[in-house]
């Protein structure tokens, strides 16, 4: 069996799952987002899946995530940081994401440094514009 055929086997087999399965192409890249966080989502592929089919304009989130992805895998090649830096650094993607940085959410980045918070956000700020223009994050 390929891992594409795998893939599939994966979206379809629960009754309860997609009504309808998704584009391979879609669901390579949502395949794609989920590697990128298993360290601080370990949600299974259905999971995520599943939350992308409900989302009312999947490709723009889907590019949104891609981005961050992109910022995340890029931070931890940069700086090989441990889980508790992993985890900071996804919250304030997701903070990123939705285009804020709310006071009170500083203390689940604490485990940052100023370098890498400002390597985040810079890098954010790069990718997130191509996703919101539309084209491909830089790679």
């Amino acid at each position: 069996m390929s891992r594409y055929d795998v893939l599939i086997s994966q979206a379809t087999e629960d009754k309860d799952s997609l009504a309808e399965p998704l584009a391979a192409s879609l669901m390579s890249r949502i395949s794609l987002v989920r590697h990128a966080f298993c360290d601080v989502m370990p949600d299974t592929l259905m999971q995520v899946m599943e939350r992308f089919r409900r989302d009312a304009h999947l490709e723009h989130e889907l590019s949104v995530w891609e981005s961050m992805a992109a910022v995340y895998l890029d931070f931890k090649a940069v700086f090989k940081p441990d889980a508790p830096r992993c985890r900071a650094a996804f919250l304030v993607l997701l903070e990123l994401s939705m285009g804020r940085l709310r006071p009170w959410t500083k203390k689940q980045w604490a485990a940052l440094s100023t370098e890498e918070f400002r390597f985040l956000r810079a890098r954010w700020n790069v990718f997130s514009s191509r996703a919101q223009a539309g084209t491909k994050p830089l790679h």
